[in-house]
């Protein structure tokens, strides 16, 4: 017969063990996280590999994640605060081919221009989507699932400039059931990724629908080959290969929150009634509540008498009977306190400054704003990279391949470019700009910053999110039209002002006489 639980010998050296612990230096470990102690005795996490980690909760809670991003107006904000300044209108990239020093204007324009009309016009497989578009979605679907696919596909449709499209497909297509370790002759297979020794994608299979689609044919999966299919995951430890969605911190939060308020209008809804409780010497089983006025019965399915309840009801009850009401004592006075700190959590665990996520500046100082937006700029940079190289890159590398191929590009040979594609594949890429708190002052310190040479037109335009050779071609098309068809006129061209270094537009404008500035207002 096992002894009772105190006695076991395993329990007792398991106490012991937790109060050598507690007793002193001798006990404690050198990270204090790594202790034992009573108040965390029952924190004993497992130990997961890192895809192991990923499978075991994943499907719950990308479920959970679809449904706030359905139902939860927090969690929507976040997610289009995340779109809208990571991806905006969009991730540009444009040609940056250089032969002996100097750019291949060329080249460079020609492959511009054309990429523009396919990503306009061409690059969505069904045909809705621009590619700006596609990006935003891709991004967003990251962020729910820890997961973007994209199918390369060829359409030979007339008309088109290159067959190359593609197809967005969902994370949940990936069919789970293809799980099997590595074996003689065999590869790795991880929840439906196919992996060489080295971890490189080798294959994925893929659903031809979501698994819960009511209006699919079949539900069979089928390999595709890994150099047709862009991946976009962001891996959280070596090793990894599935994503997880990169609100998993903050579900808990997100949800907790809607039900706290939901919970709170529940109470100030029954606390703007006159609830009360009829205490009485011949109670009946219970009470049901009347409705809107549309039913008129007095009795609920259950025999139960019916109570309509609103403002300023009288009742006429017996002498001896009681009468209690029930306060609900709402609204909270400390509920903005408590919501306050949800929304710093999500706005922590989301990477955005709660000023970006809330979009409520009321009581914020132009420096708070300023610091606000440069921490987000910093956060919003990593991803804008993350996703230029995981996905716009790659897309304008196989657009080129195409184009000059299919001569759309007829400024270089096949064979030249085949010959090198380093040379006529270079690219920048152009993040979205945040817009400016103050246009004037940032504007001059940017002419500031290039005169003395810290800055350059392409650093200062990367930030505004503006090409800088497209703005310079735009301005030169601009001035040339201005003096074509103004400049018989006899009309000042503001191009042909003489700009001195360091001095500020406001400077040719008279001072407001005192009293008369903003400042005095």
């Amino acid at each position: 017969m096992r002894s009772s639980p105190n006695r076991d010998p395993e329990v007792l050296e398991f106490l012991g063990r937790l109060a050598e612990a507690d007793s002193g230096p001798q006990g404690a470990a050198p990270y204090r996280g790594g202790e034992v102690t009573r108040l965390n005795t029952q924190w004993q996490p497992d130990h997961y590999a890192p895809d192991s980690a990923v499978a075991e909760g994943w499907d719950l809670l990308t479920r959970r994640i679809l449904d706030l991003q359905r139902n939860d107006p927090v969690m929507i904000a976040l997610r289009r605060t995340l779109v809208d300044h990571v991806v905006a209108t969009g991730l540009m990239t444009t040609a940056n081919v250089m032969i002996a020093g100097e750019l291949e204007e060329d080249f460079n324009a020609q492959a511009d221009d054309e990429f523009d009309w396919w990503a306009e016009n061409e690059a969505d497989f069904s045909g809705k989507l621009a590619w700006p578009e596609i990006q935003r979605q891709a991004f967003a679907e990251l962020l729910d699932t820890g997961a973007a696919l994209l199918l390369r596909c060829q359409e030979n449709a007339a008309g088109r400039t290159v067959p190359l499209c593609y197809q967005t497909l969902l994370a949940e297509q990936l069919d789970e059931s293809k799980d099997w370790p590595a074996g003689r002759g065999r590869n790795k297979c991880v929840r439906g990724i196919e992996v060489d020794r080295f971890d490189r994608p080798v294959a994925y299979w893929l659903f031809d629908a979501h698994p819960g689609d009511a209006y699919a044919s079949t539900y069979a999966s089928e390999p595709i080959s890994a150099s047709r299919v862009i991946h976009i995951t962001s891996p959280g430890r070596p090793g990894q290969i599935h994503g997880i969605s990169l609100y998993s911190a903050i579900t808990q939060t997100a949800w907790d929150l809607d039900n706290y308020l939901g919970s709170e209008l529940t109470a100030a809804n029954i606390g703007a009634l006159f609830s009360l409780i009829h205490k009485t010497a011949s109670p009946t089983s219970g009470f049901g509540f009347a409705g809107d006025g549309s039913d008129t019965a007095t009795t609920d399915v259950y025999g139960n008498p019916k109570v309509r309840l609103g403002r300023g009801i009288v009742c006429q009850i017996p002498r001896e009977d009681d009468i209690e009401q029930v306060q609900a004592n709402r609204p909270n006075a400390q509920a903005k306190v408590f919501t306050d700190l949800m929304m710093m959590l999500l706005a922590m665990g989301g990477n955005v400054s709660t000023y970006r996520l809330t979009r409520d500046y009321r009581s914020t100082t132009y420096v708070a704003a300023r610091a606000a937006r440069l921490d987000d700029a910093a956060a919003f940079a990593p991803l804008q990279g993350f996703l230029g190289r995981q996905l716009c890159l790659q897309v304008r590398h196989d657009w080129t391949a195409q184009a000059v191929a299919f001569g759309v590009l007829d400024s270089v040979s096949p064979g030249i470019y085949r010959k090198n594609r380093r040379r006529w594949d270079r690219l920048l890429l152009q993040p979205p700009g945040i817009p400016q708190i103050d246009m004037e002052k940032e504007t001059d310190a940017d002419i500031a910053a290039i005169g003395a040479g810290f800055e350059t037109l392409e650093s200062v335009g990367s930030r505004r999110g503006k090409p800088w050779r497209k703005v310079i071609l735009q301005r030169k098309r601009e001035i040339e039209f201005e003096r074509k068809h103004l400049g018989p006129l006899g009309v000042e061209l503001s191009y042909d002002r003489p700009s001195t270094p360091g001095k500020r537009a406001s400077d040719d404008v008279p001072a407001p006489a005192p009293g008369n500035g903003p400042e005095d207002e």
